[in-house]
């Protein structure tokens, strides 16, 4: 797929051509490929190069906020917690006035946003931000959101020390996500590796 996507994107980038939304459609889908084989860097890269775009034509739009979450969670896959916050912080903005508190996109940012203070080491500050999120969307058939707000409520709860909890919410997360996502993502990855330090 990534060896496709990026052929395609070299024909995109032709000089004459007049692909210039499709080249950041390319572009966002093959950062979307590098994120998924756990190449963040790669991911950084193309994302960085798509938000240039965007912001030099003044498109502060829901498309910019999408780049920006995405760029957030691969500056927080490769440590850069203080990155990850400028963006994700300024993808709720623009999230929260185009779209309103409960849209999935909000709850997705702001679950990122928890991500980062557990990861920042303030899981007691995370933590009831966790449970206002799962509290509003528990009812819902955002599965997949669900899914990963219960992630980050297991690892949340793993890194206070309440691994019973932990272990809990992680399993359902592990299990919800590979059913709605693929057996082999990313975060049902996450979920197992921290299901597998909590049983030893």
């Amino acid at each position: 797929s990534i060896e496709i996507t990026k052929d395609v994107l070299k024909i995109r980038q032709q000089p004459g051509r007049n692909d210039s939304a499709f080249v950041l459609v390319t572009m966002n889908g093959l950062a979307n490929a590098y994120f998924q084989k756990e190449q963040p860097l790669k991911a950084i890269e193309l994302l960085d190069s798509v938000i240039a775009v965007k912001e030099s034509e003044n498109s502060i739009d829901i498309g910019l906020s999408y780049n920006l979450h995405k760029l957030a969670r691969a500056y927080r896959q490769i440590g850069d917690l203080e990155k990850a916050q400028q963006l994700n912080d300024r993808c709720l903005t623009i999230r929260r006035t185009e779209l309103g508190e409960s849209s999935d996109s909000v709850v997705a940012a702001r679950t990122l946003e928890a991500a980062i203070m557990v990861e920042s080491g303030e899981p007691k500050a995370a933590l009831p931000l966790l449970k206002t999120i799962w509290h509003d969307i528990r009812g819902t058939t955002l599965h997949v959101r669900k899914g990963m707000v219960r992630l980050e409520l297991g690892l949340c709860l793993k890194e206070l020390g309440r691994n019973d909890e932990a272990l809990l919410e992680l399993v359902e997360a592990r299990n919800v996500l590979e059913q709605y996502l693929t057996e082999k993502n990313y975060y049902s990855k996450v979920a197992q590796t921290a299901i597998d330090e909590l049983n030893q």
